[in-house]
Order: C-alpha cells, then structure tokens, then sequence
C-alpha cells in the first residue's frame, strides 16, 4: 500500500487532522470496509460474508467511519444499507490498483493506493 500526502500548507490543527484521517482510514478493518465500499454498497452482514469477519467487529469498525462522514448508512425497511460518501471519498480504479482519496473536514487530503489483491481477506493469502 502507498499513501500520497500533500504536506503543503499544513499547520497546527491541520497537522493533527491529516494523522487523525490516516490512523482512522489507515486501520486495516477500516481500509477493507472503505475498499469493499468503493465496489458496492453492502449492509453489515454482506461485509461480514465478503471480508471474512464477524457483524460486530465490521459494525464497531463502521462507526467511526460513519461519525468522520466517510460512510454513510440508508436504512430500507429493517436493512441498512452502507455506502461511501462520495463528498469525501473518491475512488479511482486501475488494471491494478484501488486508489482512495480521503478528505477530512478541515481540507486535509490522504490518498491509498492499494494493489490489486492485496484486500483479499482470506487469511491464506496474506
């Protein structure tokens, strides 16, 4: 993985913000929901199935997704459903790579890039 900062202009609070984004998105659960995301939107149990992990684990990791405005939830019915917010995600995807643009509140902006099946959960393939 490879993550892209722009440090120009970055001062004080900035600075605390930008580490702040990266420890929240740098989390390997949460950078697998985020990349997960990025393909389609899924409720709780599909990312469970998908990421090989269990609901409560992928709902604690969720949160504080959610309460950063990166993921957002619609509830349909009893189903919510989860998805990337795109004010404050961006994906671009190549042959072989995933690569997310983060944005904080405050402006700050970190970039992932990820190889291509390097998201695989199986833990075989790690």
């Amino acid at each position: 993985m490879t993550i892209h900062l722009n440090r120009a202009g970055v001062v004080g609070a900035q600075r605390q913000g930008l580490a702040d984004l990266i420890c929240l998105c740098g989390a390997p659960a949460r950078l697998e929901i985020l990349l997960a995301l990025a393909e389609t939107p899924s409720e709780v149990g599909t990312l469970a199935g998908v990421l090989a992990h269990d609901i409560t684990q992928i709902s604690h990791q969720l949160r504080p997704l959610r309460d950063a405005g990166l993921v957002k939830a619609a509830r349909h019915g009893c189903r919510v459903m989860y998805s990337l917010d795109y004010g404050a995600v961006e994906t671009e995807e190549s042959g072989q790579a995933i690569t997310l643009t983060v944005r904080a509140l405050d402006g700050s902006t970190v970039r992932f890039t990820v190889p291509r099946g390097t998201t695989d959960s199986n833990p075989a393939a790690r």
